[in-house]
C-alpha cells in the first residue's frame, strides 16, 4: 500500500463558494489594478523594505519642510502612491499565503495520484507480460506516457 500523504474532498458547496468569493475579490479589485508587461515591469525602479524606509523618511520631510519641495512633485499623489502601496502589499501577503498553500495542497494531492498511477501501471505492465486478459491494450494505451523508452521487443541486440 502507498503512503497516502493527503486527503481532501473540498465539499462542492464550500469550492463553489470560496470560487465565488475570490472572483468577487477579482472584480471588486478590478478598476485599481493593472497588468504590466515583463519590459515595463524591469524598466520601474522597484521599492523593497529598505527603500520603503528611505520613502517614509523622505516624504515626512517633505510634509514638515514644504517649502523644500520642488514644484514638479505632487505631495497628494506621492501620498496615494504610498497608501496605495500599503493596501495593497497587505492584500499581497494574504494572496501570496494563500496561493502558497493552494499550490502545496495541490502538489500533495497531484503526488499521491502520481504514485498511485504509477502503481497501477506497473501491475498493468506485469500482467500484460503474463498475458493476463484484458491487461494489454490498457498497458499500451499508458506506456505512451513513457516515449522513448524502447520496449523488450523494440530494443536492438547488442
Amino acid at each position: 500500500m502507498t503512503e497516502n500523504k493527503i486527503s481532501i474532498s473540498i465539499p462542492m458547496d464550500d469550492f463553489n463558494a470560496a470560487l465565488s468569493k475570490l472572483q468577487e475579490v477579482q472584480t471588486l479589485l478590478a478598476p485599481y489594478l493593472v497588468a504590466l508587461s515583463s519590459d515595463q515591469r524591469m524598466s520601474l525602479p522597484k521599492m523593497g523594505d529598505k527603500t520603503f524606509s528611505f520613502v517614509e523618511k523622505s516624504m515626512q520631510f517633505a510634509q514638515s519642510k514644504p517649502e523644500l519641495m520642488p514644484g514638479f512633485i505632487d505631495l497628494t499623489e506621492w501620498q496615494k502612491d504610498v497608501n496605495g502601496r500599503n493596501q495593497l502589499d497587505q492584500l499581497f501577503r494574504l494572496v501570496e499565503q494563500l496561493a502558497s498553500n493552494i499550490d502545496d495542497t495541490s502538489l500533495l494531492c497531484g503526488s499521491d495520484a502520481y504514485v498511485s498511477s504509477l502503481g497501477f501501471y506497473n501491475s498493468i505492465k506485469q500482467a500484460a507480460k503474463m498475458n493476463v486478459p484484458n491487461a494489454k491494450p490498457i498497458y499500451d494505451e499508458l506506456q505512451k506516457r513513457f516515449p522513448g523508452r524502447p520496449t523488450a521487443k523494440q530494443a536492438e541486440p547488442v
